[in-house]
């Protein structure tokens, strides 16, 4: 499971909430310095990128399944961002 945002915020309270019912979590998110301390409050893999960096988000991924030694069944996109329209509708370009 891997939620993106995950070092502050809503995606951080998610991170605590599914690392408290025994999920194994991976968290991305931008900042490394914010990250590496929310790693410390849950058990989690991590990667510090931008979401908005297709090539960066994919290899991140990647990595985190191999490391996890599982595939990602579960995405939680709780990075920040505040765009009008319906999300299926959103090009590429409004996520950078």
């Amino acid at each position: 499971m891997i939620v993106t945002g995950g070092s502050s915020g809503i995606g951080l309270a998610t991170a605590r909430l599914l690392a408290a019912r025994g999920a194994k979590l991976s968290l991305i998110a931008r900042g490394a310095e914010r990250l590496e301390a929310a790693v410390k409050t849950v058990s989690a893999a991590s990667r510090a990128v931008d979401v908005a960096d297709r090539v960066a988000l994919t290899r991140a991924i990647t990595e985190l399944e191999a490391e996890q030694a599982q595939p990602c069944d579960i995405l939680i996109t709780s990075a920040g961002l505040a765009r009008p329209g319906h999300f299926l509708e959103l090009s590429d370009e409004v996520f950078r």
